[in-house]
């Protein structure tokens, strides 16, 4: 088996990490800032899927379109349910889904040896996050209880103007996430948080340009934010440090960056993680989907074992 993933890692040009077994709860995430439009995306599948996780947490945003639709059904966002519904029938069946706009949020369990566990659905929630209450900048949260644990998905897309912002909108979903009806052990939160990098645009196109990402990373917005000493990120951290280059802004066409855009390259969609103390979370993965085009987002991957008391 280990030889098989070193094998999908280098032909998926992943960098690898953990791929023994561990004990626990596998759990995969797929995040995607479609960009309006409805293509698939197989390799991150196969990916976040191999192995097989216990529970697979698909969060997507402006799928449905950029703009809103709060009156009208969404072609986009029905050929994307179809996709998910297609790709992944047979192997894992659905929890829930939630959708606010183009942000959705999707939660799958395994289907093992023709079994399927017991997974209870505890709470589903959506916040609006921007001044417009279009729906467009929000936050969907899934909490769910599964094999004793009490775990919280949340589906996020922050603002992509303001430093600002975009920290009062994490401090407010982390708050809400913490202080749901039922206090969860574990925490995911998802999505396109649209931080930057700050340092000079010549900088940021040419690190971007040689791969020197420890120098992209090391100006992110984020990665500089959870290295503070607020109060309300404590035990807040990211799944690792990332180790790829910037999810965005990619050409729709290709998997070049575009470099003509007035937005530079940088490190829009995350995942941060947050456990209690008594439960080990431990990331085994976490990258970018280099082989999925027709955004100018990159989806990104994750998986991860949790090993609770």
């Amino acid at each position: 088996m280990h030889k098989w993933i070193y094998r999908r890692n280098a032909r998926l040009q992943v960098p690898n990490m953990i791929v023994r077994s561990e004990p626990g709860i596998l759990v995969s995430i797929v995040s995607w800032n479609h960009g309006g439009c409805n293509f698939t995306c197989d390799s991150a599948f196969d990916i976040a899927c191999t192995p097989k996780p216990h529970l697979l947490l698909v969060a997507s945003a402006e799928c449905g379109g950029v703009l809103p639709d709060i009156t009208a059904n969404s072609d986009a966002f029905t050929n994307w349910w179809q996709y998910l519904t297609k790709r992944l029938d047979k192997v894992f069946v659905h929890v829930a889904t939630r959708r606010r706009q183009g942000l959705v949020i999707s939660v799958w369990l395994a289907i093992a040896s023709g079994k399927i566990e017991k997974c209870s659905l505890i709470d589903s929630t959506h916040s609006d996050l921007s001044w417009d209450r279009s729906g467009r900048k929000g936050c969907l949260q899934v909490t769910i209880e599964y094999r004793g644990s009490i775990i919280t998905f949340v589906a996020v897309h922050f603002d992509a103007f303001k430093f600002e912002t975009r920290v009062r909108q994490l401090r407010k979903v982390i708050h809400k996430s913490m202080n749901s009806t039922v206090k969860p052990q574990i925490v995911f939160i998802v999505g396109d948080m649209n931080f930057r990098v700050d340092l000079k645009d010549h900088d940021v196109l040419l690190a971007t340009r040689l791969g020197a990402v420890h120098s992209l990373v090391g100006g992110d917005q984020l990665t500089k934010l959870l290295l503070s000493k607020y109060d309300w990120l404590d035990q807040w951290k990211e799944a690792t440090r990332p180790s790829f280059l910037p999810t965005y802004k990619m050409r729709k066409d290709d998997s070049g960056y575009d470099y003509q855009s007035q937005r530079l390259p940088a490190y829009t969609d995350r995942i941060l993680v947050w456990s209690e103390a008594g439960s080990v979370l431990r990331t085994l993965e976490y990258s970018k989907d280099y082989n999925t085009h027709g955004s100018d987002h990159c989806p990104i991957f994750g998986r991860f074992v949790i090993q609770c008391r």
